[in-house]
């Protein structure tokens, strides 16, 4: 762990195209605060995290939406 806190990688001066995705600190809080919410749930066990259905559900919905598909997420993946 450590180790990766060496790693700096600054904005903007890397040449490799793809390997890191920053719009700010805003952004990074919000990522940050998201994995911190969701990163000891598992979406296979709707039984136990319900609340992963719905976010499934509506992540499925946005992305019709975006694509142009269909408004209810549920003809898409019959959740």
């Amino acid at each position: 762990m450590q180790a990766s806190k060496n790693l700096q990688i600054t904005e903007g001066s890397s040449k490799v195209s793809g390997a890191l995705y920053m719009a700010g600190k805003e952004h990074l809080d919000l990522l940050l605060d998201a994995y911190g919410t969701f990163s000891h749930t598992n979406p296979l066990h709707t039984d136990v995290w319900p609340s992963m259905r719905q976010l499934e559900s509506d992540v499925i919905a946005m992305t019709a939406s975006m694509l142009g598909g269909v408004s209810a997420a549920s003809k898409i993946c019959l959740t």
